[in-house]
């Protein structure tokens, strides 16, 4: 137990009582030993009946109630140390003050006098308010702004921010959050990469005359991984948050960008034309961005110009460019959907059929499918879709070896509406064509994918990532994300329906504690399984705040060890009808398991899985794994 706590246990006369009466039933005495940082037990005649094992069972119940009513609050601010040394006595009404050091003070006490004490903290920071500039150009900003604005959010939540001309931000708002701040901004400053462009005069003149700089822009911001910004000066001067975004922007800007000198004779230039051919380039320039924003529709009048159509499932080959940083684009001729093995399955297979073939005769080693067809234009279902493509890929793979193809990629966009079923069906899909059921041989050396289940080591535990459904998990615990009011909702309805309805109705009476409508901030409802394939089913509620968030995952996990649970699954508590940004959930339930397994020793849990059902959601982990935990994510096999 925390030295802290027990010291505070020891030298609070309210905390000392509650804690002999927790302890009354379990044993004939006890005392505190600050040294050995235990409290020892002794049994007594009346607890000879009980067996070791529950009563052990049951000391254990009583220290993880105990961790659950008070709280251990570390400070190491200089600023904020002054005010507790200043406001608060050693030791006086319900909360106590350690003081270590100049460097350290330790504030012990129930959690909702910590909560006073944090908001007393809060309160004389925001009175101590500070205006800071901040060198940062507009561009710069530009390219660092929604990292930006996500950490402010999290981190300094007092902060406003001005801009003061075109190469200063102006931070206003608690000076340590004002420091914090601008050494942040500046840290993300340092991550932009420059790319130089040597173009002549001419050239940079008629970018900033014609205003393609701001349409090449807005076209980089769509089409790359990451925006690039342009300015203008001896050089072009490209800049982006990651090297190979620079990379295709300065291909497209040098293939897209050229100049001619014309010689003339003093004639010409003195002749009417030469007026009127100046008057017409005018007029040009000022459509020159139109023209420019809408160079990718090139491609697609190709037919026009070979004056040839395009049938349903035929396929347009059309040169790759250093952008795309591919060999061949390959279009396909579709059409809206009609019905199940109408025209427009049978048009899209045909041309998938086509695109395969196609990278066999060019002798390709690689190609990248969309899922085509689940949009606006097309308005084909997201199965069939999907079921249409890995078929034809497997009816493909049926053919025998190839004889250059070795790698096919299937790309789902994270955002999509219906991102997490394609992936499913994609898997199912593929899984059914990985061996031909008639010669028993392997068609597919491996299936892999960007979400298979990451795992962590972390402390003593095996921490997992896992993209799926809780429903499917077979730990001893299933944690379920819920406001305690609608269970109708996500996650909640899924567990509930899969539990039975029992527990749906002691969630709503209470009846399992009797106090279920009354779930104070942070605590932890613990259920029956019900028809659920768990021991139990823990039931919380985020409040839509990371620092609640955190707090759970930690109670959680010491629930588990001090209820000798191994494994528990627990969702992304808050990131889908609860609206929390996925990036801040993920932070938080990470730092939560991360402060647990670093500063208790867990005998009984041995493993965490964070089971999270949209694509975004488990990427938006698997980044805040590599982050917060200080290690590289390794996939399982």
């Amino acid at each position: 137990m925390d030295p802290y706590l027990l010291s505070y246990l020891k030298e609070s006369p309210k905390a000392g009582q509650d804690l002999k009466q927790r302890l009354a039933p379990l044993c004939s005495t006890f005392q505190i030993s600050e040294e050995a940082e235990e409290i020892i037990v002794r049994r007594g005649t009346a607890q000879e009946a009980l067996h070791q094992e529950k009563w052990e069972m049951q000391l254990q119940d009583v220290c993880f109630q105990l961790m659950q009513t008070y709280r251990c609050y570390y400070e190491v601010d200089p600023k904020r140390l002054k005010f507790l040394q200043d406001n608060l006595s050693s030791c006086s009404g319900n909360v106590c003050i350690y003081k270590e050091n100049k460097e350290l003070a330790v504030v012990v006490g129930e959690k909702s006098e910590i909560e006073k004490v944090l908001q007393m903290l809060e309160a004389s920071q925001i009175k101590q308010q500070v205006r800071k500039d901040c060198r940062v150009s507009e561009v710069q900003f530009t390219l660092v702004e929604k990292e930006f604005r996500r950490e402010m959010k999290a981190s300094f939540p007092h902060i406003k921010t001005t801009r003061q001309g075109s190469r200063t931000l102006v931070l206003d708002g608690p000076e340590a959050e004002v420091e914090a701040a601008c050494t942040t901004l500046q840290e993300l400053v340092k991550k932009i990469r420059l790319k130089r462009l040597q173009l002549t005069p001419p050239l940079l003149a008629f970018l900033t005359s014609s205003g393609a700089m701001q349409t090449y822009q807005t076209r980089f911001h769509r089409s790359l991984r990451s925006p690039v910004m342009l300015e203008v000066g001896p050089d072009l001067v490209l800049s982006s948050l990651i090297s190979e975004a620079l990379e295709e922007a300065a291909a497209a800007l040098e293939r897209d960008l050229t100049a001619e000198t014309v010689a003339l004779e003093r004639a010409e230039v003195e002749s009417p034309e030469m007026e009127t051919l100046k008057e017409d380039l005018d007029r040009l320039g000022k459509h020159l961005p139109k023209r420019v924003e809408t160079s990718f529709n090139a491609i697609l009048i190709t037919p026009k110009k070979c004056q040839s159509s395009l049938k349903p499932g035929d396929v347009l080959e059309v040169e790759g460019t250093p952008a795309l940083r591919c060999q061949k684009v390959f279009f396909i001729e579709c059409l809206p959907w009609d019905a199940v093995k109408g025209n427009s399955e049978k048009a899209l297979r045909y041309g998938l059929k086509q695109a395969l073939e196609l990278c066999e005769r060019h002798t390709f080693n690689s190609v990248a499918f969309p899922i085509i067809g689940p949009g606006m234009v097309l308005n084909i279902p997201a199965r069939e879709a999907a079921q249409m493509l890995t078929d034809e890929i497997g009816r493909f793979g049926r053919l025998g070896p190839t004889r250059s193809l070795s790698t096919l990629r299937i790309v789902i966009q994270p955002d999509y509406q219906d991102s997490t079923e394609i992936f499913q069906e994609v898997c199912r899909g593929l899984n059914k064509y990985m061996v031909d059921i008639n010669t028993g041989q392997a068609i597919f050396q491996s299936l892999t994918s960007d979400l298979d289940e990451i795992t962590l080591t972390v402390g003593g535990i095996q921490l997992h990532l896992v993209f799926g459904d809780i429903t499917n998990e077979t730990t001893d615990v299933i944690v379920n994300t819920t406001d305690f009011q609608n269970f109708d909702s996500a996650v909640c309805k899924d567990i509930l329906m899969m539990a039975g309805p029992t527990v749906q109705r002691n969630l709503q009476s209470g009846e399992s504690l009797g106090y279920m409508a009354q779930v104070k901030r942070g605590e932890i409802f613990t259920s029956s399984p019900g028809s659920f394939p768990c021991k139990a089913i823990m039931h919380v509620c985020g409040q839509k705040d990371p620092a609640v968030i955190q707090d759970l995952a930690r109670d959680i996990l010491l629930l588990c060890e001090s209820k000798r649970y191994p494994s528990v699954a627990i969702p992304a508590i808050c990131a889908g009808t609860g609206g929390v940004d996925p990036r801040l959930v993920a932070d938080a339930i990470l730092k939560g398991v991360k402060a647990t397994v670093s500063s208790h020793t867990l005998q009984h849990l041995t493993t965490v899985r964070l089971v999270l059902f949209k694509i975004n959601v488990f990427q938006q982990f698997q980044a805040a794994a590599q982050s917060n935990m200080g290690l590289l994510a390794t996939p399982t096999s």
